[in-house]
């Protein structure tokens, strides 16, 4: 038998504040996950971050604080178990405060007791953030 594994590549922006992550839940989602997205051809990581974070979150990243942290590698939420999504998770300054737009229902920052809430990606990154003392 042969195992077919698809990756979906994507971007994911790390907010930090209070120990807590900024995560965002789309329309007709339960789960939470890191506001990011897919690069559309010929996009950086930068500029994909930039781009989504501006449609989803309508806040603008400033380029040169932008600071490459882990790269995470999961099964994807909602999808078969031989499709895994691989992140590359980046910190960055912003300007504004974070709202809801695009197809984003709702916007929180979510604590270690929130993690049942959300996907495989958000907990990977909160072990990986406590293992490095960025959370507690």
């Amino acid at each position: 038998m042969k195992l077919s594994l698809n990756t979906i590549q994507c971007l994911r922006g790390n907010g930090i504040q209070q120990q807590k992550l900024l995560c965002v839940r789309s329309k007709g989602e339960a789960l939470f996950y890191l506001p990011g997205g897919k690069p559309e051809s010929g996009e950086t990581h930068e500029d994909t971050l930039i781009r989504e974070l501006r449609e989803e979150l309508s806040i603008h990243l400033k380029r040169d604080s932008l600071a490459y942290f882990d790269t995470y590698r999961t099964v994807a939420a909602g999808k078969s178990k031989d499709t895994f999504v691989t992140c590359h998770c980046y910190f960055a300054d912003y300007y504004s405060e974070p709202h809801p737009s695009s197809e984003i229902e709702e916007i929180q920052w979510l604590g270690i007791q929130d993690m049942k809430r959300c996907s495989l990606l958000v907990q990977s990154t909160v072990d990986s953030l406590m293992t490095k003392g960025l959370i507690g």
